[in-house]
């Protein structure tokens, strides 16, 4: 039979996982919400761009109000840059609630930006590659959960049509 003393390490351990696991899911939720909170600013100061252009060259007033957002959304790529630790492996899976609305948000800022330099909806490879390590290597999230949130965002920009 287990010792009392050897109990309270074995709960002490329970504790301490718990504890990260806690302090984990609060840091992804307030980076979450730093992260929507910048994608919104940006998508305003896209439309504020656009809307208080005074040049007759559209294409010029969009590709320079989608350059100014493309280094706001720097911002928010650094913030998932220091996430990458926070999401590895299965992590994504467990926190996916946490992160999601953040990431959505920011595709729709990014895809907003690229909409108004190129003229059409962003390519899956491009919004992988924003999320991108130096290395190539997707900070965050894995392959599955973008294309769910680029299938999202290609249903927000059709229904524009109907």
């Amino acid at each position: 039979m287990d010792s009392p003393d050897h109990l309270k390490l074995v709960f002490q351990d329970f504790r301490d996982e718990i504890d990260a696991n806690n302090d984990r899911r609060e840091r992804l939720i307030k980076a979450s919400r730093d992260i929507t909170s910048l994608s919104k600013k940006t998508i305003f100061l896209l439309h504020r761009c656009v809307l208080e252009a005074e040049s007759l060259d559209e294409k010029q007033v969009y590709v320079k109000a989608a350059n100014k957002g493309y280094q706001k959304l720097k911002e928010v790529q650094s913030i998932y840059a220091t996430l990458k630790s926070e999401l590895e492996g299965d992590k994504f899976w467990q926190y996916e609630r946490q992160v999601s609305p953040g990431l959505q948000e920011y595709i729709e800022a990014l895809s907003f930006a690229y909409y108004l330099e190129h003229g059409s909806l962003i390519p899956f490879a491009e919004v992988q590659k924003s999320i991108s390590d130096s290395s190539g290597n997707p900070v965050s999230p894995p392959q599955d959960d973008l294309t769910q949130h680029t299938l999202i965002r290609d249903a927000v920009f059709s229904s524009d049509s109907l």
